[in-house]
């Protein structure tokens, strides 16, 4: 089992976007590290392989192994309006139990421009550490967005990337994401099976 997230390693939350084992994460969740695991639902560690990071816009594609995903994030038909449900779940929220999955529901707020001049989402909810890195769906289920960080002025207020920052971040690898999703039924049903935990080792932890 994946141990504390406070000394030796850091952690965050990743999700899947194809059935065949690709998945993103925030890039500062793995930056410097040694070596990346990847826990998913059954409690196995699998070794995460970093395929391609973007620091601007913080975000960075992984390879996890075939064998892992239950389901994969679908991109939204339609850009969310101001007031809209949007919900993310985190791992590594619960210092002591990492692997433990907490769903956090909150509203889309509206577009902001980052200090990069990069269009950000902004969302009011109260997110932790461990959900760097962890989608943003809307309430039917489809992919949003992906979540970076908190607004530091603003603590109620989350910050990610749009959904098409993940377009960009795939199509420049050639990865489609999935047309239609399996998981259908709430938000915490359909974060859970797209999610996992992430865990750096840095390399003086080896």
């Amino acid at each position: 089992m994946p141990g504390s997230t406070s000394g030796r390693v850091k952690s965050g939350t990743g999700f899947f976007v194809t059935l065949d084992g690709f998945l993103l994460t925030s890039a500062h969740v793995v930056a410097g590290c040694a070596n990346v695991s990847i826990w998913a639902h059954d409690g196995i560690e699998r070794h995460g392989d970093l395929i391609a990071s973007n620091t601007k816009r913080d975000i960075a594609l992984l390879y996890g192994g075939y064998d892992v995903p239950r389901d994969a994030a679908v991109l939204s038909r339609e850009p969310p309006r101001p007031g809209d449900d949007v919900f993310t779940l985190g791992f590594g929220v619960l210092a002591e139990e990492p692997l433990r999955p907490v769903l956090i529901g909150g509203s889309y707020i509206g577009d902001s421009t980052a200090t990069s001049g990069d269009r950000v989402l902004v969302i009011r909810a109260k997110l932790r550490a461990g959900n760097s890195g962890g989608a943003v769906i809307g309430s039917d289920g489809s992919l949003l967005g992906m979540v970076i960080g908190r607004d530091e002025a603003r603590p109620q207020m989350g910050v990610a990337i749009p959904s098409s920052d993940v377009e960009a971040m795939l199509s420049a690898h050639h990865i489609p994401l999935p047309s239609a999703p399996r998981t259908a039924g709430t938000a915490q049903a359909v974060l859970s099976a797209i999610s996992v935990l992430i865990q750096c080792t840095p390399p003086e932890a080896r």
